[in-house]
């Protein structure tokens, strides 16, 4: 069951509506989530089921030991990292699914997020800030907005949110992120997804200008895909009466890879950032010691979205980068925020060769790119004009704040009336099938 399906839509409207008629009791609005949260996950595979829940069991009992013995973290966390190596490296129980657009197995719905959500948690347990408690421990490693992929949500919040009496507002807001969301996966994500895989399927079939062009357009797919979902799950949220994180901040707006970084999958940048980076020590060792845990910390993320060598140099790849970038201090050569945009965009794009394929495969791609004819010098130059032309939208027009204007002006009659035209255009626009998140393959 897709997120963005018919039937998700349907079955979250009447969860929604007993969740609300139930807002005078927070206690029964836990179990219609905890629920509704083992619905979904059973209606995708009964067996991401069974290791969420076991999983989230044993985590629970983990938690009530750590408040007696100190060695019960240290092996918690071992726990959790072998579980997910596991998992993401070596398959499980025999099955094998596959994402045929990454051609890597798929493993458990979330389990690379709610394994992270696990450590807050039982972090939190460790330095008192949460007392482990039996019913919000599972609605908060199952819970069905955030568990296909993230954002990633820390304990304390969290508990704190599902404890309080929800208010339901926000409307304008949540219309405005519904919205983008269908725009952004229905049309813009899943036309991108039609044209590329072929190319990314049979590279050897395809020119320089075909293959140079779609390591752009894959950056902005991700950006699509993953925000789409993103903004779906915040707009969900809202309506249930939780304000969770952002995950995106308009990233190709970032003049250099740190700023980027702090753009993009901010909740998972954040959570390498307080648990591993400063518990290595952060910034606090000197220079040379705080270059090689930034270095720690990408190759870390590298390892993270996957098996192989390819994510490994990937994650290596940013890392040299955010190091270099912080060597060279004030020494700035490029005056022109435009330039320094298309340079990261860039820099991005190309990476992502070894994000998509498998090390070999990524070779033969880069292999490719060498072979440029001279007739394709006219259409390189004009894609490069084109890059730079949305680099300069992009910083212009805000969508978003366009849409909440739109919204804010309006009476509730219109804005029905604006809504229905704009998902039936959305409809008509869109191409056929729905291909799955690519972030849920991680």
């Amino acid at each position: 069951m897709s997120l963005f399906s018919v039937e998700f839509i349907f079955c979250f409207l009447i969860f929604w509506l007993i969740y609300y008629i139930f807002k005078f009791s927070i206690f029964i609005q836990k179990l219609l989530i905890l629920g509704f949260s083992y619905l979904f996950l059973f209606a995708i595979n009964p067996i991401f089921l069974l290791i969420n829940f076991v999983f989230t069991l044993i985590i629970y009992i983990f938690s009530r030991l750590i408040l007696k013995f100190n060695f019960a973290f240290v092996l918690s966390i071992i726990f959790i990292i072998l579980n997910l190596a596991f998992f993401k490296y070596k398959g499980y129980f025999g099955f094998e699914f596959k994402n045929e657009f990454l051609n890597t197995n798929i493993f458990p719905l979330g389990l690379s997020f709610y394994s992270f959500m696990a450590i807050t948690y039982l972090y939190s347990v460790k330095i008192g800030e949460l007392k482990p408690k039996f019913i919000d421990s599972f609605v908060f490693l199952s819970f069905f907005i955030t568990i296909v992929s993230g954002p990633i949500l820390r304990a304390k919040e969290f508990f704190k949110a599902l404890n309080e009496k929800k208010t339901f507002e926000y409307s304008n807001l949540i219309f405005t992120l519904i919205l983008m969301a269908f725009f952004k996966k229905l049309i813009l994500a899943n036309h991108l997804f039609n044209y590329l895989t072929p190319i990314f399927n049979n590279i050897n079939n395809y020119n320089f200008l075909e293959l140079f062009s779609s390591l752009y357009l894959y950056s902005l797919l991700l950006y699509f895909d993953f925000s789409s979902y993103v903004d779906f799950v915040l707009a969900l949220g809202l309506m249930c009466g939780f304000k969770l994180p952002k995950n995106f901040n308009r990233p190709f707006l970032a003049t250099d890879l740190k700023e980027f970084w702090r753009r993009w999958h901010i909740s998972l940048m954040s959570f390498f950032k307080d648990y591993i980076y400063i518990k290595l020590g952060g910034s606090r060792c000197g220079n040379l010691k705080t270059q090689r845990n930034i270095l720690i910390v990408f190759m870390l993320s590298g390892i993270w979205h996957g098996g192989g060598l390819s994510f490994f140099i990937w994650g290596f790849l940013h890392g040299v980068c955010v190091v270099l970038l912080n060597l060279k201090k004030n020494f700035d050569i490029l005056k022109f925020d435009i330039l320094k945009r298309f340079i990261t965009f860039s820099f991005l794009s190309f990476i992502w060769i070894f994000f998509i394929f498998k090390f070999d495969d990524s070779i033969g791609f880069i292999a490719n790119l060498s072979e440029l004819k001279e007739f394709e010098i006219l259409y390189f130059l004009v894609f490069i004009f084109m890059i730079f032309v949305f680099l300069y939208l992009y910083e212009k027009i805000n969508f978003y704040e366009i849409l909440m204007f739109i919204f804010d002006s309006l009476n509730i009659f219109f804005i029905i009336i604006f809504l229905f035209i704009s998902f039936l255009s959305i409809y008509f626009l869109m191409p056929s099938g729905m291909p799955e998140f690519i972030y849920q393959g991680f």
